[in-house]
């Protein structure tokens, strides 16, 4: 990780374009997403305008402890994913739209990823409102889908 102690600001009216950005991609796939799959904490938020925008009801969270404390570039350590085993186990068959606030390394998304894909769902498209190219390393880690790539340390109005 970079040490780059830029931060990038988001308020509300910007949370509101990625959103409306991505309802649009999502919308484009032709894909009717049966369940939404929210990373906690931050995940959550843009989950739940999505599901809103998308008429998706069924929201399920995944909890992933990655960053030591909210200070701007906390030390991270392997991301700790907890999920409600009677809650994932429905996902059999389904169409999940995997979201989180933000992708740095990607590996958080790649993990809880790894862990829907043993319960066999027919598709995850992973959607985030912000990826940090300071910290991707790699290129297959991104997201399908994108609200905006920066680079810095973003800070969003839930914070």
């Amino acid at each position: 990780m970079k040490t780059n102690h830029h931060t990038i600001p988001f308020t509300w009216k910007h949370i509101d374009t990625l959103v409306k950005h991505l309802v649009r991609s999502v919308k484009n796939t032709s894909v009717e997403y049966d369940v939404i799959v929210g990373v906690l904490r931050g995940g959550m938020v843009p989950a739940v305008i999505l599901s809103h925008s998308l008429n998706i009801r069924t929201i399920i969270p995944i909890s992933s402890i990655r960053t030591l404390d909210d200070s701007v570039n906390a030390s991270k350590h392997e991301p700790y994913i907890y999920a409600d085993q009677k809650e994932i186990q429905r996902l059999k068959g389904k169409r999940i739209l995997l979201v989180d606030d933000i992708l740095g390394s990607g590996q958080t998304l790649s993990e809880v990823r790894h862990l829907l894909q043993k319960h066999h769902p027919q598709l995850i498209t992973s959607v985030v409102l912000v990826t940090n190219l300071d910290n991707l390393t790699n290129s297959s880690n991104k997201a399908d889908m994108c609200g905006k790539e920066v680079r810095g340390w973003v800070i969003f109005p839930w914070e």
